[in-house]
């Protein structure tokens, strides 16, 4: 709730736990975006019941953000959902996306563009 994701949650009732969030926009009109979100994840179950765990990978998302960061530090596997370039990323948002993604093992991108792309990147 509150952020600009869509889902198809109703499709999975049994399976899906909408999370308490908060959102800030911001931008005027038509351009409101979001600029950053936390959301209340169960962090212990995050922490101690799972071998993997698959974060969506957008820094603006803080929780995930931190959650991933601390996974990845205490040694756990995480795959990060991430995107190598969005039409909408500037140099600044972008770098800052890519310079957190090199502490990960495993990427999941959304292209093979975005493989190659995050090869080069990510190489420099």
């Amino acid at each position: 709730p509150g952020s600009n994701i869509k889902t198809i949650h109703m499709k999975y009732p049994k399976n899906v736990k909408i999370l308490k969030s908060f959102v800030l926009k911001g931008g005027k009109g038509s351009q409101v975006i979001e600029r950053v979100a936390w959301q209340s994840i169960p962090w212990k179950d995050y922490l101690t019941q799972y071998d993997v765990v698959f974060i969506e990978g957008n820094p603006r998302y803080l929780s995930h953000a931190l959650l991933a960061t601390v996974l990845r530090v205490l040694g756990r596997n995480v795959v990060l959902w991430t995107m190598a370039h969005s039409s909408r990323m500037n140099y600044f948002s972008e770098n800052i996306r890519l310079f957190w993604s090199r502490i990960f093992k495993y990427l999941f991108v959304y292209t093979d563009y975005e493989v190659n792309y995050l090869k080069q990147k990510l190489e420099k």
